[in-house]
């Protein structure tokens, strides 16, 4: 299943005053919709749109999903919850990107797409009739940014039980992961990284066990 941010309007917004405020919402447009504390107003942001490079997988995942509805369950048992799978839909790199056109800093554009959108939208997830039965455990969610869950620490917390893909993770999983076609003859495994002073201070959450590095 892939859960979306209800849907809204301009004129639901300002109906719903400050109440709206700390969640992420829709329009018929595709585009999401969330408060920005940082500049005190609201932002759309198009998911639609290809960033390209790396931040693009974002897209890519909702490309693959949209093109192959065969792999998604019924509308209907939407209520129900009871899926393998559920993918958060999001586009955090366009957020990110929206924030530094509004000349933004890259850790306080990054800051507050974690806050005030990536946070939100996981915790919305969370009290989903999914997100009450698995506990997030049958959570899937993309990232597209070098670090991974540290980029978006906040809601990373909220998804401690989900499995993020990202390019960052477990420095063996290549190895650990048994995902080999072809076992390598001449060179010993190795890990995919040194370690890294980089991952010290976030005490294991830049990655959990479930989690997978995308090549």
């Amino acid at each position: 299943a892939v859960l979306r941010p209800p849907a809204t309007s301009e004129e639901g917004l300002l109906a719903a005053g400050v109440g709206a405020r700390g969640r992420v919402w829709s329009d018929r447009g595709g585009r999401h919709i969330f408060w920005s504390r940082a500049l005190q107003g609201w932002m759309w942001v198009s998911c639609d749109e290809l960033v390209g490079w790396q931040y693009s997988i974002e897209w890519n995942l909702k490309q693959f999903l949209e093109q192959n509805p065969w792999l998604l369950a019924p509308s209907a048992a939407q209520d129900e919850g009871d899926f393998r799978m559920v993918v958060m839909e999001h586009c955090f790199s366009s957020v990110y990107f929206g924030l530094r056109e509004q000349d933004l800093s890259h850790r306080d554009a990054l800051a507050e797409a974690d806050q005030a959108y990536m946070a939100p939208l996981a915790r919305a997830h969370m009290v989903s009739a999914s997100g009450q039965l698995f506990n997030g455990r049958n959570f899937v969610v993309a990232s597209s940014f070098d670090l991974g869950r540290v980029d978006f620490i906040e809601a990373s917390h909220i998804m401690s039980n989900w499995t993020v893909m990202s390019l960052n993770g477990d420095v063996d999983w290549l190895h650990s992961s048994g995902v080999f076609a072809i076992r390598e003859p001449i060179n010993e495994p190795g890990p995919c990284e040194e370690a890294g002073e980089w991952r010290f201070p976030f005490g294991g959450m830049e990655w959990q066990p479930q989690d997978v590095v995308l090549p």
